[in-house]
Formats: C-alpha cells, sequence, structure tokens
C-alpha cells in the first residue's frame, strides 16, 4: 500500500539488524529509502555493507545515499568501485560525470558522458546534457554533431532549439542555426530565440534579416532589443 513509514516501524520491531539476512536488510534499506528517511536508510545500508560486503546491491543503495546527500569525492570512489564490474551501467557513467564536474574534474567529466551516449545511443537527454557540456568545454564542433541529431524532426521543444542553434552558431555553422530557429512557429518565438537570429543574421553578414528579427521584437513592445544585439 505504500505505506513506508508504518513498514519502517514494522522492520525495526522486528528485524535484528546483527541477524538479519541480506534480503531482509534490501527490503529495509528499500522502506527506508520510499520513505526518503535518508539516516535510517544510512545506517541500515553500512550495515548490509559491513556484513554482506560482496553483496554490489548495498553498493548501489550507498551510491544513491552519496548522491543524494550532495558528496561528490565519496561518490566518485563508489562509482568507480561499481564500474570495475559494471562498464556498461550508464547510469553510473552519468554519476561519475557528476562528481567529476563537482570535484574539478572537467575532463574527467567529459569523458564520462561521452561513454555513456556510446553505451545509449537513443537517449536524447544524455545526448542534450553532453552537447551542453563540450560547448560549455569550449567545443562547438563536437557539441554541434551530438546534438543534431535530435534535431532531424521539428521538435516541440523550443528550448532543444535554442541551443542546437546557440551551439551552430558557436561552431560557425550560421546557416543550419538559423533554419532550426526559422523552424519555430513566429508567434511561439521567445524574445532570446528572436535575439539570436538577429545575431546568427549578423554573424552571416545579412543585416536585412537581423533588422527584421529586431523590428519583430520592437513591434512586439520590446525597446531593449537593438542595444542586446549590438553587445552580441
Amino acid at each position: 500500500r505504500a505505506a513506508w513509514p508504518d513498514a519502517l516501524l514494522h522492520c525495526g520491531a522486528g528485524l535484528n539488524l546483527t541477524e538479519a539476512t541480506a534480503p531482509e536488510l534490501l527490503f529495509y534499506t528499500h522502506c527506508a529509502y520510499q520513505a526518503k528517511d535518508w539516516r535510517l536508510a544510512t545506517t541500515v545500508v553500512t550495515q548490509g555493507l559491513a556484513r554482506y560486503p560482496a553483496d554490489r546491491r548495498f553498493r548501489r543503495y550507498e551510491l544513491g545515499l552519496l548522491v543524494h546527500g550532495g558528496r561528490p569525492d565519496e561518490t566518485r570512489q563508489a562509482v568507480l568501485a561499481l564500474l570495475d564490474s559494471e562498464p556498461g551501467d550508464v547510469e553510473l557513467w552519468r554519476h561519475l560525470s557528476w562528481s567529476a564536474h563537482e570535484t574539478k574534474r572537467p575532463e574527467e567529466s567529459l569523458a564520462a558522458l561521452e561513454i555513456a551516449l556510446i553505451a545509449k545511443p537513443d537517449d536524447p537527454t544524455l545526448r542534450r546534457q553532453l552537447a551542453q557540456t563540450q560547448l560549455n568545454a569550449g567545443l562547438p564542433q563536437a557539441a554541434l554533431a551530438t546534438i543534431a541529431p535530435l534535431l532531424d524532426d521539428p521538435p516541440s521543444d523550443h528550448a532543444l532549439v535554442e541551443l542546437a542553434a546557440r551551439i551552430a552558431g558557436d561552431a560557425g555553422d550560421f546557416a543550419r542555426g538559423r533554419a532550426w530557429l526559422a523552424a519555430v512557429p513566429a508567434d511561439t518565438r521567445t524574445r532570446s530565440q528572436r535575439l539570436l537570429a538577429a545575431r546568427l543574421a549578423l554573424q552571416a553578414q545579412d543585416p536585412v534579416s537581423a533588422t527584421a528579427s529586431l523590428k519583430e521584437l520592437i513591434a512586439l513592445g520590446d525597446v531593449g532589443a537593438a542595444p542586446g544585439v549590438g553587445d552580441q
């Protein structure tokens, strides 16, 4: 019935942590997780690890607790230990990317995402995350190659279109960036999309289109549009 606090009460009353079997401790841990009782979950997982060190299920729960607690150094060590025998686990690579980023290891963070995408190339969220990371790392050409497959069909996610167009602009592919922005219906374009369209037009040496984008903004009441593009 998903009555997790009640389940915890019964687990606490019926289980002796020093005698419980691995499945019993795992069940107790699961209940604590679902009840979001992180301190209790940590206590039970620690007991499980001490008594059943070869059971990797306890290590996966420990990893979840470390991530939830925002402890990147320990997360990284836990992930590396798990990857040793589970190199195809995409979520582990995601966790490694996060922990590496948080511990100032940008190259490792980027490499972890690249490996994750190799393992799961059809994951759009992962592909988008990698493209953003590559762009932040000053690798717009790589980011463009990463994100382009998501734009094969006109996406309904206009934020994705804007990210892709920005990447294309930074990569010098102004035509592709402008084409992606042009696919967004005019009545749904955001201020930032219109400004980006103007910037890409200027970079493509098309001042007429840039002016048209700015006039659209001004017509919509955005009197601050022109200085913004001039700054870019």
